[in-house]
């Protein structure tokens, strides 16, 4: 539970209303109607739906903002945002109040108006998934993840955009246009390995250390084998000299085993 508390307030002191409109600006809705997917009685429908996730751990700080329109002839009023099962530590940002099973807009809105929200929680980050369900008719759903750390994967999602900075981090943004309202996108979030965003200007170097340890490596365990081998051979004339005085050989096989041993060892040697 502290563990939640602590991601919760984390998540608070990261994001802000600010920062993350900036961001849902980089991204927009393409011209057009909306998604066959949204129904054309919905009164209010989600025109655009971002979602900042930063992973912490077990869990993932997401910031939320959504950009909705009253499609009806009335105003509106207790427009519900509902927040993903297992959500916890949520907090409104602009335009939101507390609500059942999560956030509501604060204010009616009026017949064909428009209204931005946000608010942030934290959610659970299990087996490398997360699973977002589409809450509410939604025309664009754009999900940003940090640049070059964390790579997002989900079912009709595309990378796109420019990169977004917000708190000093880069964002990149993947999109889906009309996700269905009540499916639930698994989407599976992967960590890079902390090498893959290295270039050449840093793995130049690097490279040429390795091939510098290699070739030394690999001229000691050559130098090894061949003083292996000449200790051998010093050794085999030392016994061959031995037999020789002993009258062990005769003159003209130790000469001829002699030279041979020799010849072996690199050295040219005539008696």
């Amino acid at each position: 539970m502290r563990q939640w508390v602590a991601g919760a307030l984390a998540a608070g002191a990261l994001f802000a209303p600010g920062p993350v409109v900036l961001a849902a600006a980089a991204i927009s809705l393409p011209p057009g109607q909306l998604p066959s997917t949204i129904p054309a009685a919905a009164p209010f429908v989600v025109t655009s739906e971002v979602l900042v996730l930063l992973p912490r751990g077990p869990a993932v700080q997401a910031d939320e903002l959504v950009v909705g329109v009253n499609r009806s002839k009335a105003s509106l009023t207790n427009i519900a945002l509902p927040l993903p099962p297992g959500a916890v530590g949520a907090a409104g940002g602009s335009s939101v109040v507390p609500g059942r099973g999560g956030m509501r807009l604060a204010r009616p809105v009026a017949a064909g108006g428009v209204v931005k929200a946000s608010f942030h929680f934290v959610l659970s980050y299990a087996g490398g998934r997360v699973w977002l369900p589409v809450r509410y008719p939604t025309g664009l759903l754009a999900v940003l993840v940090p640049q070059g750390q964390w790579s997002l994967a989900g079912p009709g999602f595309q990378l796109g955009g420019s990169a977004v900075t917000i708190r000093g981090i880069r964002f990149s943004g993947y999109t889906t246009l009309g996700p269905t309202a009540g499916a639930t996108l698994p989407l599976r979030l992967a960590r890079r390995p902390w090498w893959a965003g290295l270039g050449w200007p840093v793995w130049g170097p690097v490279a040429g250390v390795a091939s510098t340890a290699l070739g030394w490596g690999g001229l000691r365990a050559w130098r090894r084998r061949r003083d292996r081998r000449e200790g051998e051979v010093v050794d085999a004339v030392a016994n061959l000299d031995a037999a020789f005085s002993a009258g062990e050989v005769d003159e003209s096989s130790y000469r001829a085993r002699r030279q041979e041993l020799l010849e072996g060892l690199g050295t040219r040697h005539a008696n």
